[in-house]
């Protein structure tokens, strides 16, 4: 028998004028929709929401679509407040920056119908290095990060079981959040390409959030602790995992300088 789910989308928005059209467009053009698609407006000042609104206004779907407004406060608690005003048993996340190709949320519906154990599930990334596909361990996450925001669907329940995206973060808050989801619940990996940067932006190492190399390397440093503080690691995985991660950026800022 199959589960019974239904999925909404939680997209930050900020002064995202160029991309968010595009974005959203990616999200109707789903062969299986979603059941809610919410923007959360995080101060923008470029006409983004008007982009957002009429492209609502356009669709006679059954979907139900909202816009919510917040102060500036970044895409951590513009999350945590789509969260919230979803009615879904699952959250998918999607930034205003990147698309979803057409069969995303079909084959992660799908999976989730017949396989409820599994409590988040990710697609890849078009620019990312995951060469391994199937169940992933919180032992495995924890020496490479299988799932990027906009690839994931998690359970409603379990991510507001598991506090929801730390506001306090402004680096690696997802990875600390899947890491939390992962201590205790089941995660799949489907062999799927399910998302990709509009701009054509590579993981790291280009403009946004992600071009700060250093500062995602202390955010991952900063999770590790928070783990190991919580004892959900012990004190000689905790430092084996800082010198992998001091390797990793290493690795990462050298490719950044030969590009």
């Amino acid at each position: 028998m199959k589960n019974i789910i239904s999925i909404a989308v939680v997209i930050p928005c900020y002064n995202s004028a160029a991309t968010i059209l595009s974005c959203l467009n990616s999200v109707f053009s789903q062969s299986s929709n979603v059941d809610e698609i919410i923007v959360v407006d995080d101060g923008s000042t470029d006409g983004s929401d008007k982009i957002v609104i009429d492209r609502f206004d356009s669709d006679n779907s059954s979907i139900i679509k909202k816009i919510i407004y917040q102060k500036n406060s970044g895409p951590s608690r513009a999350r945590n407040c789509g969260v919230m005003v979803t009615s879904s048993t699952h959250i998918a996340f999607l930034d205003s920056d990147d698309f979803w190709f057409e069969d995303k949320i079909k084959f992660q519906k799908e999976f989730l119908e017949q396989s409820a154990e599994y409590k988040i599930i990710g697609t890849k990334y078009i620019s990312a290095n995951l060469d391994y596909d199937g169940p992933i361990s919180f032992n495995r996450e924890l020496y490479k990060n299988f799932f990027l925001t906009p690839c994931v669907i998690i359970e409603k329940a379990c991510f507001i079981q598991c506090g929801g995206f730390n506001e306090d973060m402004k680096y690696a808050e997802d990875y600390y959040l899947w890491l939390k989801v992962l201590f205790d619940f089941k995660g799949y990996l489907l062999d799927y390409v399910g998302a990709a940067n509009l701009e054509e932006k590579r993981i790291f190492g280009e403009k946004g959030l992600s071009s700060n190399l250093r500062e995602m390397h202390l955010g991952v440093v900063l999770c590790l602790k928070m783990l190991y503080m919580e004892r959900k690691i012990s004190i000689a995985k905790y430092y084996l995992l800082q010198c992998w991660e001091y390797v990793k950026f290493s690795r990462r800022h050298l490719i950044s300088l030969q590009s």
